[in-house]
């Protein structure tokens, strides 16, 4: 039987069954307010003789805008746990060669989340203010019309959101203690800090653990939080994860590819720039796609050569690193931009998306990229990384890239998409893992799903794959100890110690 209550927090009442009134409901609305929520429910309200009037209250909470009176529904998901690899459901690309099931109605998104324009650049571009950690950031979405943009943008900040922790079920533990009676994934497995003084990973360490799936084995397995939520702050700093390898779908399926892919993009990136080897420059002369070809001659009027380099790693997966040089006053003299796909061609369009944003966005701070290269300030965050290779000092160290376009390179590329032409996104998907697990221990997903993602429907997912190179920032945090697959690519070859280009 329903037992309808009221809760006030500034000038909003929620109404919901006192059954709901858990902690899951009470991250939910945080999410939903985009504020911390200080409320208890009211004894007495004007609104009480009512409250049984209001639909669907098994299944979600009605906001009231006391001011206007107007009223939101907010619906309770079921937060998904995440199929093992035999119970993975059949998922049907909605337009061919997308990897895409659809794109979300995301209907019962409050006003706080309304997509903000970028009006400086000529790609529709909408971003989505998100707090993160107490620190402003946001989800950008670029697409082909505004529609589509906006509701990228809107997809970005919720997996954004999600790439924190929001209150899953941990267990806690050291991986020896643990082993004895739960499988737990080593995180020594999962490449560790190789810089002096860093706070060492020890066996004997008592961390908290998530629940995730290995494809290995197919059963659940536990996998430390700190490396799977962005800025995790409860246990000893050993490590600290990016949102790389956090991706947003429609089902789990499509959120564990695009993890996956992810996973693959950044790892094949450093895999390139630490061995300096690897890369094909592709012959731009090639490509037919109209999207593209349009992206490329917006960046020549601006200003910009535009190189782009296949660094196609063992899976081969389409991976593609964009290079733009400017060439004017105020401009970068060089930005990255990275993207893989299953169509190699939606690979290339995706980086030069990617480009087109950095740098109509960029602002270049030409006495920090001098302070970089002098010495007088260490590369720690992201924009650090920027600046050094927006100054002109940071072309050196790139010269290892082919200068000249390799069509017959070019063509391959072009042709890697026949692997991956199956309209149905799981197919693709196991596909892809089966491919990981030949050259690395295991896959294993988390699902992550922030309240407000479960609550409309959708999935987000980290994907955790041991033996792959993270990306991180800054030199002391960089990651590359015990990387067998690096230690085969390197093969006497010199590491390469410079920060890495991407921003």
């Amino acid at each position: 039987m329903l037992a309808p209550v009221t809760y006030r927090n500034a000038t909003h009442a929620f109404i919901l069954d006192s059954h709901n009134t858990d902690e899951f409901f009470k991250v939910l609305l945080e999410q939903f307010t985009h504020s911390t929520l200080r409320c208890a429910p009211l004894p007495a309200s004007p609104l009480t003789p009512y409250l049984n009037a209001f639909p669907r209250l098994k299944h979600g909470a009605w906001r009231v805008d006391l001011l206007t009176l107007t009223t939101d529904f907010i619906p309770f998901g079921p937060g998904g746990a995440l199929p093992v690899t035999g119970a993975l459901r059949s998922r049907p690309e909605g337009t061919p060669g997308s990897a895409r099931v659809t794109l979300p109605v995301l209907e019962g998104l409050p006003r706080d989340w309304r997509p903000v324009r970028w009006p400086a650049l000529r790609l529709p571009t909408e971003t989505v203010p998100v707090s993160l950690l107490g620190q402003a950031d946001s989800g950008v979405g670029r697409q082909r019309n505004v529609r589509r943009a906006r509701v990228s943008a809107q997809l970005e900040a919720l997996e954004r959101r999600s790439s924190v922790f929001s209150g899953q079920p941990l267990v806690r533990g050291s991986h020896r203690n643990l082993g004895a009676a739960r499988r737990a994934l080593d995180p020594r497995s999962l490449v560790q800090l190789d810089v002096p003084g860093a706070a060492p990973y020890g066996p004997d360490l008592e961390i908290d653990w998530v629940s995730g799936v290995s494809l290995h084995s197919g059963e659940e397995i536990l996998v430390p939080a700190r490396h799977v939520f962005m800025g995790y702050g409860a246990d000893p700093a050993y490590v600290n994860e990016s949102s790389s390898g956090c991706a947003l779908g429609s089902v789990p399926e499509e959120a564990m590819l695009y993890a996956a892919l992810e996973v693959i993009e950044r790892d094949a990136f450093l895999m390139t720039w630490y061995t300096r080897a690897g890369a094909a420059r592709l012959d731009l002369t090639l490509v037919t796609d109209p999207d593209t070809l349009i992206l490329l001659d917006d960046l020549y009027v601006q200003g910009f050569e535009v190189q782009a380099f296949d660094i196609t790693p063992e899976e081969g997966l389409p991976v593609v690193w964009v290079l733009g040089r400017g060439g004017r006053s105020g401009q970068p003299s060089t930005l990255t931009a990275l993207a893989a796909h299953l169509d190699p061609v939606r690979a290339l369009r995706g980086a030069m998306e990617e480009l087109h944003v950095g740098l109509g966005s960029s602002q270049v701070n030409a006495e920090l990229g001098g302070a970089l290269h002098r010495g007088e300030r260490a590369v720690v965050t992201h924009l650090d990384h920027f600046e050094f290779y927006a100054h002109p000092a940071g072309d050196a160290f790139l010269s290892f890239l082919p200068d000249l376009p390799d069509r017959r390179a070019t063509r391959a590329f072009l042709r890697r998409g026949a692997a991956w032409r199956d309209p149905d996104i799981t197919v693709n998907l196991r596909r892809l893992t089966g491919r990981l697990l030949r050259s690395r221990p295991d896959v294993v997903f988390v699902d992550i799903s922030a309240p407000l993602v479960s609550a409309l429907g959708l999935s987000c997912v980290r994907a955790v794959v041991p033996d792959s190179l993270p990306l991180t920032f800054g030199q002391a945090g960089r990651r590359v100890r015990d990387c067998r697959r690096l230690r085969r690519r390197l093969a006497g070859r010199p590491f390469n110690d410079a920060p890495h280009p991407f921003p």
